[in-house]
């Protein structure tokens, strides 16, 4: 069996970190991304549970 792997082009960022925003209720989503745009995160997730 071989492994097969994708590369996807991922933007140059001004940070090397993501922001992953686990357990994040709907209604402080908006202005929890907002933070972190205004001080530079490019990359967010945000998991749907």
């Amino acid at each position: 069996m071989s492994e097969t792997t994708t590369r996807i082009p991922w933007p140059p960022q001004k940070r090397s970190l993501v922001a992953i925003l686990r357990g994040i209720r709907p209604d402080e989503t908006e202005a929890v991304v907002a933070a972190l745009v205004d001080i530079g995160f490019t990359a967010i997730e945000i998991p749907l549970n």
